[in-house]
């Protein structure tokens, strides 16, 4: 049986007027999101927070995952139609929105689910790596060979994404699947969160929280969960204060899961 703990923030950034971020952190149904609407205020907000309400309908408690697939993959795909109904009606060229989802059950079998730029990264003992692969411009011309690894993170146009929810007729996500065997701390963000922090900053502020509140304190049969869940609160606040200490161009949110086997080692 595998428990967890969460905890989430959104926000602005310091340019932006509207936060056109959603986020979802359901604890009790195994779902947490991040969806970075795109479109212009009020239609990236819509197209973000549709997402969002309508995940957090499901009722994954009791699923398992080839169900829980069908219910998020049935869901996205309504939510794709409803977002190129809107925008046809309201005579805006695209209204959509990336999406970062992860599910997962007492079992400890989950999923990831993705369009656009928006990632999950998975940090265990064996450290931490991106699960999801960027809808971009820039990841096609890195696969391509055209551009280095150091050459995209200052490409002029990084932010073109190629896949979103809501921005062609069929909806074309990906999915993968994850299990938790052992300790491990997830991060699901938009990319208002890895344009501004260096990711060797965010695995050691995670790796810390894993090693002394999760996996040390489990092997010896002496985790709390209350210390748990405040310093997942405390290590989202010190990640916003981060970012908020760059020029934040663009709205930030991020979701920490940490998650561990109730019975390990």
């Amino acid at each position: 049986m595998v428990k967890w703990i969460s905890a989430a923030i959104t926000h602005r950034g310091k340019v932006r007027l509207v936060n056109e971020d959603s986020i979802l952190a359901k604890d009790s149904e195994g779902i947490w999101a991040v969806a970075d609407g795109m479109g212009g205020h009020a239609a990236g907000d819509f197209a973000s927070q549709c997402i969002v309400q309508r995940l957090s309908n499901l009722e994954l408690s009791n699923t398992d995952n080839e169900k829980t697939a069908e219910l998020i993959d049935e869901q996205l795909t309504q939510i794709n139609e409803l977002l190129i109904d809107y925008a046809r009606d309201q005579k805006f060229y695209t209204v959509g929105s990336t999406l970062a989802a992860l599910s997962l059950n007492k079992s400890g079998m989950g999923l990831v689910h993705w369009a656009g730029d928006s990632r999950v990264y998975e940090l265990s003992s064996q450290g931490l790596i991106q699960l999801t692969k960027d809808h971009s411009l820039v990841q096609e011309l890195v696969d391509m060979g055209e551009l280095s690894e150091e050459q995209a993170l200052h490409y002029p146009s990084k932010n073109v994404i190629t896949r979103a929810v809501g921005a062609g007729e069929r909806l074309c996500s990906d999915c993968l699947l994850v299990y938790v065997e052992e300790p491990k701390v997830y991060l699901i963000c938009s990319d208002g969160l890895t344009n501004e922090v260096e990711l060797s900053e965010i695995q050691k502020l995670l790796t810390k929280l894993l090693v002394e509140q999760v996996s040390g304190p489990l092997k010896a049969g002496a985790l709390d969960e209350q210390n748990v869940r405040q310093t997942l609160d405390r290590n989202a606040k010190h990640l916003l204060d981060q970012v908020l200490a760059t020029p934040a161009n663009d709205n930030v949110s991020f979701v920490l899961v940490a998650c561990w086997p109730e019975k390990a080692a």
